[in-house]
């Protein structure tokens, strides 16, 4: 994925970088401390419209759902490097904002995008032709 962004240009690579830094902050503690000094600055520059894209991914939703369903309601302490030691659930709760009450929303979510999937591809198949002769 990340190769793909350095095809697009440079400065839609580095906001994708830093984005790509924030999504992924428990796994590297080192770089997103560097990073986030500038990240806050960045994010002030993002159009209002990136920051709402996350709510109509559907790669969002997925990843919310297989998450919150696996893992959102274990009671499991866990060690968490830098900081104090947390319930699983709490610790979703804390860095990703997952609940697992919110799994019923995030599942008619998924079903109403897959339904206007399939609208859109049977529209397209119907109406759309490229066979001119």
């Amino acid at each position: 994925m990340r190769l793909l962004i350095l095809v697009v240009g440079p400065n839609f690579r580095n906001l994708i970088d830093i984005l790509f830094v924030l999504n992924h902050k428990c796994f590297n503690n080192s770089l997103q401390k560097l990073k986030l000094s500038a990240a806050s600055h960045v994010l002030q520059k993002i159009p209002i419209w990136w920051r709402w894209y996350y709510w109509v991914c559907p790669t969002a939703w997925s990843l919310y759902g297989l998450v919150t369903s696996q893992v959102g309601d274990k009671t499991n302490t866990i060690l968490v490097p830098g900081s104090i030691s947390l319930s699983v659930k709490a610790y979703l709760r804390e860095e990703f904002d997952y609940e697992y009450g919110f799994l019923g929303v995030v599942v008619v979510a998924l079903v109403a995008f897959v339904t206007l999937f399939l609208f859109v591809f049977a529209y397209g198949i119907k109406v759309l032709n490229f066979q001119k002769r």
